[in-house]
């Protein structure tokens, strides 16, 4: 922090130049209120910034497929009672390792 107290207090000028980009003439000089533009830079909170622009701008295609789209078939995988085993529809189930996903990304 290399901004003293004195200088936190002193309001800083800049020069103000028009907003159009061809004619960049001096429009005059602003006061900006120290309180918010001398305040100590803070590098933790920049990066927090810039990490959070970085994953806005991605594409997002990520996919899982649900029960519709997985490749299979929609028959039993066997009978219902009888056998010992638990009760299954179908093996598009996101029970099932090769099924569906139910919340996908």
């Amino acid at each position: 922090c290399g901004t003293t107290m004195a200088e936190m207090e002193q309001p800083r000028q800049v020069w103000v130049t028009g907003f159009k980009e061809d004619g960049e003439e001096m429009r005059g000089i602003a006061s900006l209120d120290s309180y918010v533009f001398a305040a100590p830079i803070r590098p933790d909170i920049i990066h927090q910034v810039v990490v959070w622009q970085l994953a806005k701008r991605r594409q997002g295609t990520a996919h899982a497929k649900t029960i519709s789209l997985v490749r299979g078939t929609t028959r039993k995988p066997w009978r219902q009672k009888g056998t010992g085993r638990a009760r299954h529809g179908s093996r598009r189930s996101n029970l099932w390792r090769t099924g569906g996903r139910k919340f996908g990304p």
